[in-house]
């Protein structure tokens, strides 16, 4: 630092031996080392200001008031045992140096800092600190609850609170002995949603921390998504989302929230409607001589899932080609704890099965419409109720039938299956391998043919697929009923279809 009028220079890289300091204006600059006569003190006979970069060696005995920013080092501290007064003056993080000063009448000034941290000034051995036009971070308030010094504001200051976790709300803010009207109080990481109140009670000031759950004035980035909260909220006050959004302690758990909802994660409303779409991909064909007609009411459940529905359907075969083509209807809900809704759907399938000798292809295809009741559905800002989707399947197997003996087969099949699926923006595809096998067992006692089956299948993506299947079926009166049984386990559950599949031959 240049030398100005009335200044005292101790320049970079020189060594001086003083017995005090002559100029009210002292610049010991890095690089410089002043050392008192004889390793003594060094006087300050005189009000001096002290700009110091370099090193003291000597303990510096102030007689009159003594300014200090010090950036640099004070080996043997200061005494103020004369009467002198020490004043260390802190404006950037560079100047908070802990000097040891003895005799008190030691003050710390704090100005024009921003986001000073607490943790760098809290163990300083000053009784008093004046703060102007600074904020000062405090990662737990309880530490400046209980600092016990004297502070003083004289200037706009901030306090910014990192742990709103800290039991702050309700308390006294302890130490600010003069110049409350200066305090501002923020909280940081709560993410804003936190907002900070002050309160004049008696002498002091109480702090009172509040929860906001007005998104868009958290969110003031002008996202029009957080306006669907408040549109639900004035419709739907105990709303799953809002009573969840509510309970969030931080930012980060309001989007994983909200990325858990149908409203802003259209794929979730995909989820009863894939499940249903699953079952069918492994539903099997029947062989009969002849025409075929029947009807398959039958139950999807989950932890998440219910769905009623059912599939009519005829077929017929020509020589080793069977066909089955049916129509299905369902109507679901899903309900966990962020969502809450419902809907129906319609599909029409079609499934094929050659025989050539022992070895078999079957092939699936399909399409579902489904129809949601479903409110608030945010999609490029703008809201929808009750949208529709539509989905298409398709599986192809390959197999062959070991016939163990004349009533029982073992059929080991590989195959791969493909799915798209679309509602509102989203659109989903699925291209999975899998491998399985099917155990049946049959025959004939009384008119009646008696049919076990068991059937099981694992997918390249991690899931899987069983069903038992028990049937009865009269050879002369061509009619017959089998109860089925199926588990499928996807990544989001385990999930059981209950069907009864009622049939006539004509």
């Amino acid at each position: 630092m240049n030398a100005t009028v009335n200044a005292e220079t101790f320049s970079s890289g020189n060594s001086y031996i003083v017995d005090g300091f002559n100029d009210n204006i002292v610049f010991i600059e890095n690089g410089a080392n002043v050392t008192g006569t004889g390793g003594g003190n060094i006087a300050i006979l005189h009000p001096v200001t002290l700009y110091n970069y370099g090193s003291i060696n000597g303990q510096i005995d102030a007689r009159y008031n003594l300014s200090v920013y010090n950036s640099g080092t004070i080996h043997d501290g200061i005494t103020t045992v004369n009467g002198g007064n020490v004043t260390q003056i802190i404006n950037s993080p560079e100047q908070i140096t802990n000097i040891s000063v003895v005799g008190g009448n030691y003050t710390v000034r704090i100005e024009g800092c921003e986001n000073l941290d607490f943790n760098s000034i809290k163990d300083m051995n000053v009784g008093t600190f004046v703060i102007t036009d600074s904020s000062v971070v405090i990662n737990d308030f309880s530490q400046w609850q209980n600092w016990g010094k004297d502070v003083v504001l004289e200037g706009r200051t901030i306090l910014i609170i990192n742990d709103v976790d800290t039991d702050i709300s309700g308390n006294v803010i302890n130490n600010i002995s003069s110049g409350q009207n200066y305090l501002t109080v923020q909280i940081r990481n709560g993410d804003d949603l936190y907002s900070a109140q002050l309160e004049q009670s008696g002498s002091g000031l109480v702090l009172n921390v509040a929860r906001t759950t007005d998104y868009n004035l958290v969110f003031n980035n002008g996202n029009p998504s957080y306006s669907v909260l408040e549109k639900i909220r004035n419709k739907h006050p105990n709303d799953k989302l809002i009573k969840a959004l509510d309970a969030a302690e931080n930012i980060e758990q309001i989007y994983n929230i909200k990325n858990n909802s149908y409203r802003f994660n259209h794929g979730i409303l995909l989820r009863p409607v894939k499940l249903i779409n699953s079952f069918a991909l492994f539903d099997g064909i029947e062989e009969h001589k002849d025409v075929v007609l029947g009807i398959t009411p039958f139950y999807i459940g989950s932890d998440s899932v219910n769905n009623f529905g059912g599939r009519v359907y005829i077929g017929d075969n020509y020589d080793n080609l069977y066909l089955n083509l049916g129509f299905s209807f369902n109507s679901f809900s899903y309900e966990d704890n962020l969502n809450d809704f419902s809907g129906l759907s319609y599909g029409l399938d079609i499934r094929a099965k050659q025989k050539i000798n022992n070895f078999w292809l079957f092939e699936t295809a399909g399409f579902t419409i489904a129809n949601f009741n479903a409110d608030y559905v945010s999609d490029d800002n703008e809201l929808k109720d009750n949208p529709s989707s539509f989905s298409g399947y398709g599986k192809f197997d390959a197999g062959y039938d070991f016939e163990l003996d004349s009533d029982l087969t073992l059929s080991p099949f590989i195959g791969v299956s493909y799915t798209q699926d679309k509602v509102i923006s989203v659109s989903e595809k699925d291209l999975n391998l899998h491998g399985g096998t099917d155990i049946k067992y049959n025959f004939i006692t009384d008119g009646i043919k008696y049919e076990y089956s068991l059937s099981g299948a694992l997918m390249t993506g991690g899931d899987f697929y069983s069903e038992i299947k028990i049937g009865f079926w009269s050879v002369v009166d061509k009619v017959g009923v089998s109860f089925d049984a199926a588990v499928f386990k996807d990544n989001f559950d385990y999930n059981y279809k209950l069907s009864v599949n009622a049939k006539m031959e004509f």
